[in-house]
């Protein structure tokens, strides 16, 4: 009875994670759970008694008895696994997500209700205007469920109890002690003061996290260019004398070290970020079959050294025999992340040149009636925009004409704020593209090692599993996607194409 109330307590708690971090998630299920660690628990001990049989009964190791006593030992392991990745690592990693998601979009949310003239409650019309969008709630999609549940649950116990319930739902601490002040403050009757206050500190931490940010992925790509350049030209150069196993281990131990380097490296800041509609998706889709076809080749080249087949065979001889051919189709599906990375650029300046058209004219006539920001796109050539920040811009022009008595002079100060930070976010790009010529070094470098050293099969092997290992964390860095294959497809053409490598 107490081993079943710690798993109930234990259950409802995982429970209560997955419920605030996805509402809309149906995965959680008690019995479902239940049955799976029976299930699991009944493998691992058939795989104990079969050991057992095997050790004391037979007193020899049976192959067939063996054979099973693995297999139940895989099938438990995999249900464990399965157990762990639904109900502790999902639950926990979309808490940890949502988390983060609240964080970074509070600012920019601040801003905008910093920006609107005094109402008495400006957050609660900022919040039942979010709730009453679909397509702004895609815009905050985090910030967007907590609007939703407040309003809902205000129609039962008011706003300012909804807003204070919902809060204490939420994990992150920030929103929840902005919270607490802002209703305080509210009681007194100086939010206002408040909410320019708290926007003014977290508009300045946007400048640091960002400046901090290029600091820190300078440093992680600086970092792996030399663990994945040095290490692979001394191992290779070391490989006469230490033999193949030596090159064999370097390249797994750089592998699953490509693993973690990609698991903390950071994307990029919000702003910056895609939205995530059907055709980004689709030109994401063709970039992740270019780093699919990059990986096969590396795959086919690690396999051969030490497991050959009739079909790794065919498929080995195939691809080498039209390795150009394979190459430029590889090439050719990574282009439209490169069209993808100019179009961000493209509307980061549309949107700058809204947001400055915008102040202009607010300067003028005081008011926002008679300003179209659609029709200054379609005259750009652009439908919609895809980038978050273009998205955010339009809304709170869209949210700032709806405002019978709008302040010109805070909306002037929002629209100053913005336009700083789009400096902000140009130098951000232009730092993050400036790391490329570093990458490109890596396969004139081995290069000439593997002329050096010889036509090894090893040490080629080595040097194209460092080559797609950097391409991906360098694709991480510049393009917010490891599985992008362009940066990857470029250099290994470089790597192969120009210094005669022979397979």
């Amino acid at each position: 009875m107490r081993l079943s109330h710690a798993l109930d307590k234990i259950f409802d708690s995982l429970e209560k994670i997955n419920t605030i971090s996805d509402p809309e998630s149906k995965i959680f299920n008690k019995r479902r759970l239940y049955i799976l660690m029976i299930l699991s628990a009944i493998l691992g001990m058939l795989y104990l008694a079969t050991n057992f049989i095997i050790e004391f009964v037979f007193e020899t190791f049976e192959t067939r008895t063996l054979m099973l006593s693995n297999i139940l030992l895989i099938m438990s392991i995999i249900i464990l696994s399965i157990l762990m990745i639904l109900y502790v690592v999902n639950p926990l990693n979309k808490l940890f997500e949502f988390k983060k998601g609240v964080e970074e979009e509070l600012p920019y949310i601040l801003l905008i209700a910093s920006s609107s003239p005094f109402s008495g409650d400006e957050m609660g019309f900022l919040i039942k205007n979010i709730s009453s969008r679909p397509n702004v709630i895609k815009i905050f999609r985090f910030f967007g469920r907590i609007a939703l549940k407040t309003r809902n649950l205000a129609i039962y116990t008011g706003f300012t109890e909804a807003f204070k319930i919902v809060s204490e739902l939420t994990p992150s601490t920030i929103y929840k002690r902005f919270v607490r002040n802002y209703i305080n403050n509210r009681s007194l009757g100086i939010q206002r003061e408040y909410l320019l206050l708290v926007s003014e500190d977290f508009y300045r931490d946007i400048e640091n996290k960002i400046r901090r940010l290029v600091s820190v992925k300078i440093n992680i790509l600086t970092i792996s260019l030399v663990i994945y350049t040095i290490i692979p030209i001394i191992t290779s150069s070391l490989s006469v004398l230490q033999g193949e196993r030596v090159i064999l281990l370097t390249n797994f131990l750089l592998i699953i070290s490509s693993i973690f380097i990609l698991l903390i490296t950071p994307g990029h800041p919000l702003p910056l970020k895609t939205m995530n509609e059907p055709l980004i998706n689709r030109l994401k889709i063709l970039g992740y079959s270019s780093f699919f076809l990059l990986y096969m080749l590396l795959i086919i080249f690690l396999t051969r050294s030490f497991y050959n087949n009739l079909f790794i065979q065919l498929l080995e001889i195939f691809i080498l025999n039209h390795l150009d051919l394979y190459l430029l189709i590889t090439l050719f599906l990574s282009i439209p992340s490169l069209v993808l990375l100019i179009r961000i650029f493209r509307e980061v300046s549309v949107t700058k040149e809204v947001l400055t058209l915008s102040l202009a004219h607010i300067k003028v006539f005081k008011e926002l009636n008679s300003f179209d920001a659609t029709k200054i796109l379609l005259k750009r050539g652009y439908k919609r925009l895809y980038l978050w920040i273009g998205n955010y811009i339009m809304f709170v022009i869209e949210y700032m004409r709806e405002i019978s008595d709008l302040a010109s002079d805070l909306y002037e100060k929002f629209c100053y704020k913005i336009l700083d930070l789009f400096s902000v976010y140009k130098n951000y790009m232009i730092q993050m593209m400036m790391t490329l010529p570093l990458v490109f070094l890596e396969p004139i470098l081995f290069r000439e090692v593997f002329h050096i050293v010889g036509n090894e099969l090893v040490v080629l092997e080595l040097l194209m599993s460092s080559i797609i290992m950097t391409s991906s964390i360098a694709s991480k860095i510049i393009f917010d996607d490891h599985m992008n294959g362009l940066i990857g497809s470029i250099i290994l053409i470089l790597f192969i194409k120009s210094g005669g490598v022979l397979f």
